[in-house]
């Protein structure tokens, strides 16, 4: 009787370990980035002059499997919950070279994409990208309603994760491709350097 006992404690504890190990994947670190990758964004015009009323089209359209920066291994990243970006914008104070909130002093027509709700709306709009046809898609058109030295600046989307797995992070720099920073306007050079930040002058 006593070893009957024995032997339904010894397998009941087993039985409990079985389901926990099952349960819990213990050595993962969800908190850890796996994986970085680039996601590039162009710009049109990038002429570094606008006249008001003219207006610039912003464009993300890249295949959802990345090229991997440190490994060089093609990595899908599909349904991802929380890619977007937060894109700030400036205006330059000509006194003392500055840049004031200027984010209200664009007409925003999103096309493709969703808006996110920011804290500070004189400073930014903040956007997740869509996905379809196993292709990550933003369409954003910006239009100036007043004069002035602009900076507009792409977060990078950082912590980002698939609904399927929520625990394989991955940092995104996004980066201008195949468009002009027109940092001459600032006076600086290494317009070669990679970047989320553009600049132009609307008339």
């Amino acid at each position: 009787m006593v070893s009957k006992s024995i032997s339904n404690v010894v397998i009941l504890y087993f039985s409990v370990l079985l389901l926990t190990n099952a349960s819990c994947n213990c050595s993962k670190d969800c908190t850890a980035i796996y994986y970085k990758f680039e996601l590039p964004v162009r710009i049109f015009p990038d002429t570094d002059t606008l006249q008001l009323g003219d207006s610039l089209t912003i464009i993300i359209d890249e295949s959802n499997s990345f090229v991997e920066l440190q490994s060089g291994t093609l990595v899908p990243f599909k349904r991802a919950a929380n890619l977007g970006s937060a894109i700030s914008f400036g205006k330059r104070d000509l006194t003392n070279g500055s840049f004031e909130y200027a984010a209200n002093d664009f007409d925003f027509t999103l096309i493709k994409g969703k808006e996110s709700k920011v804290e500070n709306r004189s400073l930014y709009r903040a956007y997740l990208f869509a996905e379809e046809n196993n292709r990550y898609r933003f369409h954003l058109v910006i239009k100036p309603k007043k004069p002035g030295l602009y900076q507009m600046v792409f977060s990078n989307s950082n912590n980002t994760y698939r609904e399927s797995a929520p625990c394989d992070k991955a940092n995104f720099t996004i980066n201008l491709k195949e468009t002009s920073h027109n940092r001459h306007l600032l006076g600086y050079t290494g317009e070669d350097l990679p970047g989320g930040d553009f600049y132009f002058v609307v008339k």
